[in-house]
């Protein structure tokens, strides 16, 4: 660690990006790095830690290359209408609140029927579902921003009445009653699901489950819907993640900036 400098380290990141390296990949290795360095840096094994010349000061673009924010691919109409239309399916009702309510894939699966008030159509997001190598477990949200309460559409709060009486029905027959604590998408006997599963299944049928959420955030900011809004629905920590991968400006947009400032004018 003493022979690093932040040279080395901006040039290792530009190597594994230009390889084809993950955002997330990139972002991950960042935090681990950062980690070690500041540790080394506490117990005095170095004296300063060369990722703080690389930290992005304020008002100044990120000097450590980690690849431009991601931008939304939603999954097209005609497909949802295809998946919402499959009734046998496990995972129909994590689809239906992946896409009223653009949740994460695991804030699908780790939502619990205590966190669920069809009487004011209201889902609170309070943990996720997370995979492990052999199995998964719950956890806290992704970050601060992702603990919320997100408010449903009518045909929302009808799926999820249908699913509960047809839950319990069927649990009722195992010698089982539906309890709070058990999770909304669950198998047949009432267990959680697992998110690798969920995302195979995904990709069997030619779509990624992040996809969903993007085209019912896609669909907020094309409807007008107030940025700040979008970006607390989709519990980003900040307004600008919601903006580099949702707001798409073009020409028209341009113009359209134009038209509006000649108003100002008159």
């Amino acid at each position: 660690m003493r022979d690093l400098n932040a040279s080395t380290i901006r040039s290792a990141f530009v190597k594994w990006l230009d390889r084809g390296a993950a955002r997330s990949s990139l972002g991950q290795v960042k935090v681990v790095l950062q980690s070690c360095l500041r540790s080394a840096f506490l117990d005095d094994l170095i004296a300063v830690s060369p990722m703080d010349r690389l930290r992005a000061r304020k008002g100044q673009k990120n000097p450590l290359p980690i690849g431009p924010s991601p931008k939304a691919k939603p999954v097209p109409p005609g497909k949802i209408a295809e998946l919402l239309a499959e009734e046998e399916s496990p995972y129909k009702i994590a689809i239906v609140l992946m896409i009223a309510a653009g949740l994460r894939r695991g804030e699908s699966l780790g939502l619990r029927w205590r966190n669920v008030d069809l009487d004011r159509s209201r889902i609170t997001i309070a943990e996720q579902r997370v995979p492990l190598t052999g199995g998964a477990h719950f956890a806290e949200p992704k970050a601060a921003a992702s603990a919320r309460t997100i408010a449903l559409p009518s045909f929302a709060i009808d799926a999820l009445r249908a699913h509960r009486k047809a839950m319990a029905e069927r649990l009722l027959a195992l010698g089982v009653r539906l309890a709070p604590e058990m999770t909304v998408a669950c198998n047949a006997i009432g267990e959680p699901l697992d998110p690798n599963s969920f995302g195979s299944w995904a990709r069997r049928r030619g779509f990624k489950l992040h996809n969903l959420r993007h085209a019912h955030l896609s669909a907020l900011t094309n409807s007008g819907i107030p940025i700040a809004a979008v970006s607390k629905r989709a519990g980003h920590a900040t307004i600008a993640t919601t903006i580099a991968t949702y707001v798409h400006a073009d020409d028209a947009d341009d113009l359209a900036a134009a038209e509006a400032a000649e108003k100002l004018m008159r």
